[in-house]
């Protein structure tokens, strides 16, 4: 969707640069056109071994290589971004 629509519509650099979600193949268009700048995982996804380790610029990596992963920050993350769902679709204040 990133690479494609958003392209059109004049988007990139400008929306969704910083990601906290688990990496999957489905993400690595987005991350080779350039629209993904950081991604913080709160787990890993079988496979993506390799080229989690060949992109340290956009996983946090350690000198090994391997993915290193908070699940307290992705809870936090997820839960403030459901903070700010809710409070913006019900006012609620």
């Amino acid at each position: 969707l990133l690479p494609t629509y958003g392209e059109q519509l004049g988007l990139k650099g400008k929306i969704v640069p910083n990601w906290e979600v688990n990496p999957t193949p489905t993400l690595i268009p987005a991350i080779e056109s350039g629209w993904v700048k950081t991604i913080h995982s709160f787990g890993g996804e079988v496979g993506m071994e390799n080229y989690i380790a060949h992109r340290p610029d956009i996983f946090f990596v350690g000198k090994d290589g391997t993915m290193r992963s908070n699940r307290a920050f992705g809870q936090m993350a997820g839960q403030y971004a459901l903070d700010m769902f809710v409070g913006s679709t019900l006012q609620i204040d």
